[in-house]
């Protein structure tokens, strides 16, 4: 039959809701209708709801009534139309990493969303950046799946760099995002833990005397957290070494019994080893003449009349000092029991007893002292052994060596530390033997084999024993410590001298808490010199960082270490200029007076000036300094007229003031490091007597005058 109406009817999930659509026969003869929007429906979204499920039933042209002939289920399906832009959920993305960036590096992930329901227009198919503030980006970057990758290399700089891309989304039917988003990408440095704003080089004026500040402006980098800092410590360290690598440290401007007489003005009994008697392989340096000994056949046997009777009326069983400078040759070789010995007294023949002796072996300072024949026969200590403490061994290391002796007790100074015996042995004295002693410096005599054994290998100086007192601890490390060091300032000492640890030579360490209190304390490191006239070159510096972090130690980072150096400026050498009458006019019989003689430099003036070049004035300026002599002499220059005799009145002031009286052949030198006032006193009073006085028409005299242990000169001063 004829199908005349459709009808829909609501399926229990629908809860009764109203239905949006008709159905409109378009032929009754073949069933054929059509499912429409009711009129009072403008239209559907599929974003809203993508589906409708009804009971469909079919009626036909029934008279009168119609009659349900079919029933079945329907599903209408809303298509989607592309009316929604892709969004991003972000209008901002950011980026922030730290050193280059390689190719082919992911960076990012961004996401755009799309409202439409099919996927064909809800799916994002690709993204596509825009020309923004970065345009050199474009080469740098592209896109897949949403991932922002670099396309090659992208170098960090020395300070941050900032990139930002504007991207935009295409979904898969084509519609782009209409409001793009910016990607920001930060690229920092890579962060160094290290030390900056030091300077490499500190150049230092050689007429600057005091302080001169090294680290002006230094900034410390952990890359860290403040927190997670517990502590920082600094180890600042100098090259005490001198400029030419001879003398361990050009401190000596005199020599060390002229430098320990500036230290203590107490009287002291001398007997001096090294530099009184000759050796080859001799070396000076600012005054200081330095011994070198090949560890083979280079030894010193004394044999001065006076100096052997010194040092055999030394009593070793009672109360001494001696002190030296030690300087092992790193290619020296101390394996098995090779001894290398500094200073021997044993038998000159028949037999090979060692007395006395000061040696080296393995690292250890070792000192036996025997006690005489004639002692009572019991055990007392004889020998001391010691070890030097350095952690990089003790060869190629200048040491200032302190023995003092007070029988039975023996104590070792080495660079300014006790070092505690590790060994004390005892032994019986010796028995007597007809054959004297034989002193060496350098070596050992054997006496049973007339030959020299235990050959020291290295450099040795200033081996000087003082008798009957131990040397003063504070006088031999004033003496010879080094008159250039770093240091901190005073104030900054006191503030924080619980933090600051000091160790050997130009050595020390201070901690703090935090960046800011180690900074402060840094700024406050000085360059320290009191030198006259020091030698110009390099002070090497170094400053290592450790720190120590609460997380986990192996995590905190490594600080390099910053190695600088100060420059000492060469300068002009000061000018030593003596001045006076020139001549003096005196009777014969003048010059005959027992009890007055005649005063040869009254009127005598000593100076010390040095030439400084002026730009200001473009002319030299000659500026005057205060500068020690330690040594003036005297001559008559003519034979023919008789030598004379001088005496000096100032004998008493020269005692006080330690200042020697030496007779020369042709007239005599006063010595001894002094002021030039005292000098000019001591020159003032020098008398001169000649017998032969009444046959001399006149007689004509030099004055000259050192400094600074003879390197430096005056003018040769002539008076008629």
């Amino acid at each position: 039959g004829l199908i005349c109406e459709y009808r829909l009817h609501n399926l229990p999930e629908n809860n009764g809701e109203e239905i949006p659509f008709m159905v409109n026969v378009v032929d009754r003869r073949t069933g054929d209708g059509e499912i429409v929007l009711k009129p009072n429906w403008n239209f559907l979204d599929c974003e809203n709801r993508t589906e409708y499920s009804y009971l469909i039933s079919a009626h036909d042209c029934g008279v009168g009534q119609t009659s349900e002939v079919f029933r079945s289920k329907i599903v209408i399906a809303v298509k989607d139309v592309n009316e929604y832009e892709p969004q991003f959920s972000t209008s901002n993305y950011s980026l922030v990493t730290e050193g280059d960036i390689p190719g082919g590096q992911p960076l990012i992930n961004v996401e755009a969303l799309d409202k439409d329901c099919s996927p064909k227009f809800s799916d994002i198919c690709h993204y596509e950046y825009l020309i923004q503030k970065y345009n050199c980006s474009l080469v740098f970057f592209c896109f897949i799946s949403g991932v922002l990758h670099t396309q090659q290399v992208i170098g960090a700089t020395s300070s941050p760099k900032l990139i930002e891309v504007s991207v935009v989304a295409y979904d898969c039917g084509g519609r782009k995002s209409v409001v793009p988003s910016t990607i920001s990408i930060l690229i920092n440095p890579v962060c160094e833990a290290q030390w900056t704003g030091f300077e490499k080089r500190v150049e230092v004026s050689p007429n600057v005397a005091g302080v001169v500040p090294l680290i002006i402006n230094p900034t410390l980098t952990t890359c860290l957290p403040q927190s997670n800092v517990i502590s920082i410590e600094v180890t600042v360290s100098m090259d005490i070494n001198d400029v030419e690598k001879i003398t361990g440290c050009d401190r000596n401007t005199y020599l060390l019994h002229e430098e320990s007489n500036l230290c203590d003005e107490s009287d002291r009994k001398l007997i001096e080893l090294l530099p009184s008697t000759t050796v080859s392989g001799e070396v000076e340096n600012n005054s200081e003449r330095i011994y070198e000994f090949d560890g083979s056949t280079q030894a010193v046997l004394v044999t001065n009349n006076q100096l052997l009777e010194s040092l055999n009326n030394l009593n070793l069983s009672s109360t001494f000092s001696i002190s030296f400078k030690m300087f092992l040759d790193p290619t020296s070789n101390m394996t098995g029991n090779r001894k290398a010995t500094v200073l021997c007294k044993s038998d000159s023949a028949g037999l090979s007893r060692h007395h006395f002796s000061v040696y080296v072996e393995h690292c250890r300072v070792m000192v036996l002292l025997r006690q005489e024949e004639g002692s009572h026969g019991v055990l007392k200590p004889a020998e001391w052994h010691w070890k030097l403490t350095n952690k990089n061994g003790c060869k190629g290391i200048w040491y200032d060596i302190l023995i003092n002796v007070d029988f039975p007790n023996v104590t070792l100074i080495a660079n300014g530390e006790q070092l505690i015996p590790y060994l004390i042995a005892d032994d019986y004295p010796l028995h007597s033997t007809p054959h004297p002693p034989q002193w060496v410096i350098g070596a050992a005599y054997e006496g049973r084999t007339s030959s020299v054994t235990q050959f020291f290998h290295g450099k040795l100086s200033n081996i000087m024993i003082y008798v009957g007192k131990m040397e003063n601890t504070q006088v031999f490390m004033c003496a010879n410590r080094c008159k250039r060091e770093v240091r901190f300032t005073m104030n900054q000492i006191i503030k924080q001298i619980c933090n600051i640890r000091f160790e050997r030579g130009s050595t020390f360490t201070v901690a703090a808490n935090t960046e800011d209190d180690i900074i402060s304390k840094i700024k406050s490191l000085v360059y320290f010199n009191e030198e006259q006239f020091p030698k110009p070159g390099e002070r090497k510096m170094n400053i290592e960082t450790s720190l120590s972090c609460s997380d986990n130690t192996s995590m905190c980072p490594t600080i390099p270490t910053f190695q600088m150096y100060v420059m000492v400026l060469p300068m002009e050498d000061p000018v030593i200029t003596i001045t006076g009458y020139g001549s003096i006019a005196r009777a014969g019989s003048d010059l005959l007076k027992t009890s007055t003689g005649v005063l040869l430099f009254k009127e005598i003036t000593v100076m010390t000036h040095y030439i400084v070049e002026s730009n200001a004035y473009c002319k030299s300026l000659d500026m005057p300094i205060e500068q020690n002599l330690d040594r003036c002499e005297i001559k008559q220059t003519r034979k023919d007229e008789g030598f004379g005799k001088f005496k000096v009145r100032a004998r008493h002031l020269m005692r006080k003031r330690k200042m020697y009286l030496e007779k020369l052949s042709d007239g005599i030198a006063i010595q001894g490091a002094q002021s030039l006032a005292i000098y000019e006193q001591v020159l003032r009073s020098i008398i001169y007597r000649n017998e032969r006085a009444l046959f001399c028409k006149e007689i004509t005299f030099t004055l000259a005058c050192s400094g600074l242990g003879g390197r430096f000169h005056s003018n040769v001063y002539h008076l008629t």
